[in-house]
């Protein structure tokens, strides 16, 4: 917790309330943990967040693939069915 109080600039007491109520996740113990990935400018939470747009945009796009198919696939019946 000091060294996330000393990386957000502020008060230990302030990271310590953010914890409590839930708003800074840790793992509790003597002394409570708190994982670099979550704590706002650390290069591991800018790297989880780099990760979790890309995963974003992929899903996006496989979407719109699917959705294209499946026009495509539906045209193809309706063809088919005009010409029985």
């Amino acid at each position: 917790m000091a060294e996330a109080a000393v990386k957000f600039e502020c008060a230990l007491r302030e990271i310590e309330y953010l914890c409590y109520r839930g708003h800074l996740p840790y793992l509790p113990g003597r002394p409570a943990l708190i994982d670099e990935a979550d704590i706002p400018g650390s290069p591991e939470f800018e790297a989880l967040l780099r990760g979790q747009i890309i995963e974003k945009a992929r899903r996006k796009l496989r979407a719109k693939q699917i959705k294209r198919e499946v026009a495509r696939i539906l045209a193809e019946m309706k063809a088919r069915k005009r010409n029985d």
